[in-house]
């Protein structure tokens, strides 16, 4: 019986910004898929627990507003940028975590993911003898 843990999704490509978030999960013994890519990212946001948006990759232009109730849009606060009302309301983002700040928040959501029941694949059938 396969075993499928749906990972979180970060969507960066602010090295300084992974690298804090990859600590932060690894506090919670969490792992994340990465993707660089807004659009890209897109069609995998169905199957993510968790999507955290970094401000770097905002400016993409890609039309909003997502339809993920688990969507979070993160940066650092000495990054010079600062999310906007209508960043947030264009990508319909549930919360804003600014690091360090929010390092505290984020960990605790990454303890309640992985905290959380895994998910089993599909039974297949093997083609055992009866």
């Amino acid at each position: 019986m396969a075993r499928t843990a749906r990972r979180p999704l970060v969507v960066t490509a602010d090295t300084e910004l992974l690298d804090d978030l990859l600590h932060l999960a690894a506090a919670a013994r969490v792992e994340f898929d990465v993707s660089a890519d807004l659009a890209a990212a897109r069609q995998r946001f169905a199957l993510a627990p968790l999507v955290l948006i970094g401000l770097d990759v905002t400016h993409a232009g890609l039309a909003g507003p997502f339809d993920h109730r688990e969507l979070v849009l993160v940066g650092r606060s000495d990054g010079g940028t600062e999310p906007s009302r209508q960043m947030n309301a264009r990508l319909g983002a549930a919360h804003i975590a600014m690091l360090p700040a929010d390092e505290p928040w984020l960990v605790s959501r990454f303890v309640d993911l992985a905290s959380r029941p895994v998910h089993l694949g599909p039974l297949r059938d093997q083609g055992a003898d009866t």
